[in-house]
Order: C-alpha cells, then structure tokens, then sequence
C-alpha cells in the first residue's frame, strides 16, 4: 500500500490554508493602507486620490502581509509568557511590529543596494529623517496590528473558526 498521496494531500491543505490566511491578510492591510491614503490626501488640497495610490496601497498591503505571515512563522511576540488575552496581544503585536521594522529595513537595504546606493548612504537617508517622521508609520502600523492580532488570538480562543462561527452563524 502507498501512502504517498496523503503528504501530498497535507500539503496541498497547508498551502492552501496559508494562502487563504495571506489574502485575508493582505485584503485587511489593503483597506487599512487606503483609508490611511485617502486621510492623507484629504488633509492637501493639492493632492487628488487617484487609482495609483489604491495600487501602491496593494503593494505595500501584499509585502507587509507576506511580512507578518513571516513574523507569525517566528512566533514573534509568542514566546514571552502572557496570562491573559491581553496580554497575548500586546506582545503578539509588539513581537510582530519589530519584525515588521526590521524587515522593513532590509527591504529598504536591498531597494538602495538595486539602485546603486552605498549601505552608508542608505542608512544616512534613513537616520537623518525626524524622529517624528519615523515614529509615525511605526505607531500607525501598530494600530493598524493590534484589532488583527485581538481578532486572531480572539480565535484561537475560542477554538478555530470560533470566531467566524460566533461573527457569521445565526443565533438560535
């Protein structure tokens, strides 16, 4: 008998999973990043929303998801020991946004290193913005982190697909 057609069939139930999981990602980070997109444009009477801007919003969702599907696969922010639901998602989040940065700056690393820039110059452009103008897309992310890690650990808590069975099922 052979049982190499049931590996297989993991696998495929795996990638299939985590490609459910990254488009459910990915589509929330998408809405979060036009909203904040539209905010911005709202705020310059010289700028117009425009479809470019929803395009960049998509690729920076689709990177920063597949970020976070890495984080997630660290287990940032899981190994520290968290008694309560919130305490889990504090860290979780915390855990995730540092992976986010860090990645975030390797992506901008390797962009400058394409385009010919030297590490030095690279970091240079990086250290030489405010603190305010660093600051905020790093707190700005975490808002953003935080209602998708409660929602996640709210799952795990109540068991998988808890939490759409109590979001979406028909109470009796």
């Amino acid at each position: 008998m052979n049982d190499s057609p049931a590996p297989r069939s993991d696998l495929r139930t795996r990638a299939s999973e985590e490609l459910k999981r990254y488009a459910i990602i990915s589509a929330y980070l998408f809405v979060c990043f036009v909203v904040v997109m539209l905010y911005g444009d709202s705020q310059s009477p010289a700028k117009q929303a425009s479809w470019a801007a929803a395009g960049v919003a998509l690729g920076k969702a689709l990177v920063v998801g597949k970020f976070v599907l890495i984080g997630e696969a660290l287990k940032a922010g899981t190994r520290i020991g968290a008694p309560t639901l919130l305490h889990r998602v504090a860290w979780r989040s915390l855990g995730l946004l540092v992976v986010l940065i860090v990645l975030k700056l390797i992506e901008e690393l390797i962009v400058g290193l394409v385009h010919g820039k030297a590490v030095g110059v690279i970091l240079g452009e990086l250290g030489g913005q405010s603190w305010l103008t660093l600051l905020a897309p790093v707190l700005l992310m975490l808002l953003i982190l935080i209602p998708m890690v409660t929602a996640s650990e709210i799952d795990r808590a109540l068991g998988s697909g808890g939490l759409k069975r109590l979001l979406l099922d028909k109470g009796e």
